[in-house]
């Protein structure tokens, strides 16, 4: 059986996906990665990948889905695969429902929950490698990274006046700096929707 990972940013899913890919032995799907993996390649998803990703649009899911076909039929017969983030949406969930159905592979939605004070104090205390994208979290006390030595930093989005509530009523100039945390915010409530949703019963709160 697949699984698929879901929760707020700050939640740990990069950590967690690894520990339990590697405890259960499954395979990790997670979009950016796949993305990178397509960018090296000359197949004719790889081309449409990167026609849309210059032309300065975001990925549609439709093509998203063609992706996550892609890394299923190339999964090791007999392997099960861990969804990392996806889907986001109910328009994705729908998609990639009948995706699944139509592979004939069951899966379970585990979601991880956490408060977001939580979350932001997480997220203002990670680093990340520039050069391979790996997260750290705070309690990795190394100033390199563990797979190329490249000097950690922290992202310009992973600040506490960024992830920071906005007041309820500043003048529209003032909201730019939190449009990201908002975009944050509404992703984590369409994953817990998603996550959510009592109609599938596939879709579980996690333990």
């Amino acid at each position: 059986m697949d699984l698929v990972l879901f929760g707020m940013q700050g939640s740990g899913k990069g950590t967690q996906s690894k520990a339990i890919a590697e405890h259960c032995n499954l395979v990790i799907f997670e979009t950016g990665a796949e993305l990178r993996r397509l960018s090296s390649e000359d197949s004719e998803l790889a081309q449409k990948v990167k026609a849309i990703i210059e032309s300065g649009n975001l990925v549609p899911t439709e093509v998203v889905m063609e992706i996550i076909t892609d890394f299923l039929h190339k999964l090791p017969a007999g392997k099960n695969a861990l969804f990392d983030g996806i889907p986001r949406s109910d328009d994705q969930k729908e998609q990639f429902d009948a995706l699944m159905t139509k592979e004939g592979r069951s899966f379970k939605g585990l979601l991880i929950e956490l408060t977001e004070a939580e979350a932001v104090k997480r997220l203002t205390t990670r680093r990340m490698c520039p050069t391979c994208k790996t997260i750290f979290p705070a309690a990795y006390e190394k100033e390199t990274c563990e797979h190329d030595g490249s000097t950690l930093i922290t992202r310009q989005d992973d600040t506490p006046r960024r992830h920071s509530r906005a007041p309820r009523h500043l003048p529209s100039k003032d909201r730019s700096s939190d449009r990201s945390l908002q975009s944050r915010r509404k992703n984590a409530h369409r994953e817990r929707r998603t996550a959510h949703r009592k109609s599938d019963s596939r879709y579980s709160r996690g333990p």
